[in-house]
């Protein structure tokens, strides 16, 4: 029997056992709300607003770990325009590849009305 169920704060649960060959998706959210529903409880799930200060903003977390990828292949072309590549590889491992900033999965995207901001560009439109 499926259960048709919308959430406020979708969380999902996975579980792999690759020996079983098995993977368990639970979504938790909607679990406690049927269990609120069929015993007649109540606050299994409390959902709350977090502090301004405590919220992320998907844009500028993804423009810090394009910052963060822009400076390791810096420090990777560095060390091999002063040591050469293959020295460069010895000692810091394989040229980083840079990070292409990601959009939001869409059901993060409708909740918090984002859009691509206008400075964003793929790597592919460079």
């Amino acid at each position: 029997m499926a259960i048709e169920c919308t959430c406020e704060f979708p969380r999902r649960s996975i579980a792999i056992n690759p020996f079983l060959g098995k993977r368990v998706v639970i979504n938790l959210c909607c679990l406690a709300r049927v269990v609120e529903e069929q015993f007649g409880l109540a606050g299994i799930m409390e959902v709350t607003d977090l502090p301004a200060e405590e919220c992320a903003d998907w844009a500028k977390v993804e423009e810090a770990k394009e910052r963060s990828s822009q400076e390791e292949v810096a420090r990777w072309d560095k060390a091999e325009r002063e040591l050469g590549a293959e020295q460069a590889q010895y000692l810091l491992g394989n040229r980083p590849q840079p990070y292409e900033k990601k959009e939001p999965p869409g059901w993060l995207a409708a909740r918090v009305g984002w859009e691509r901001p206008k400075e964003w560009r793929r790597n592919s439109e460079r």
